[in-house]
């Protein structure tokens, strides 16, 4: 029961952002995985080549809008890996084309810190699903109600 909520929400959200465009995206796959609960606020990962996402069966225990804000965020990781960085560039230059990312921009993308990495996927996923993402509780998880934005360093 808990997988098929962990699917069944990771698959609704796909499908808003594929509705935003986003059809790179439309082979990712979700996959329970009980490794992925490594430390205890790690809950999910998202594949660098933006084809799956990992989620731990004990994200399912979380409230709802940590759920939410959770499976978002990786979202906000596969669309930035799917997109290698146009999407961060079009949000970064006042909405220029897709296709028009400068070199500089490309090797900034390239470049950036993990911090940068999970700021973005947060920016990214509050534009695809129109929510704020905060980082709520003693492990800062992020929720789609309220919490601490943006997300503190060293999480």
């Amino acid at each position: 029961m808990k997988y098929a909520l962990l699917c069944n929400r990771a698959s609704q959200l796909r499908d808003i952002a594929l509705n935003q465009g986003l059809l790179r995206l439309s082979d990712l796959a979700v996959i329970v995985d009980p490794k992925v609960h490594d430390t205890d606020r790690h809950f999910a990962m998202c594949s660098e080549r933006a084809d799956e996402i990992r989620v731990a069966p004990q994200l399912a225990d979380q409230p709802y809008p940590i759920i939410d804000g959770i499976l978002m965020h990786e979202i906000g990781h596969a669309a930035d890996f799917a997109y290698k960085g146009k999407l961060w560039a079009e949000m970064n230059t006042g909405g220029a084309p897709l296709l028009m990312m400068s070199r500089s921009a490309w090797r900034g993308w390239k470049r950036r810190t993990p911090y940068v990495v999970e700021r973005h996927a947060d920016d990214l996923a509050e534009a695809i699903f129109s929510v704020r993402i905060g980082y709520v509780g003693p492990l800062m998880l992020q929720s789609t109600e309220g919490g601490v934005r943006p997300r503190p360093f060293g999480i």
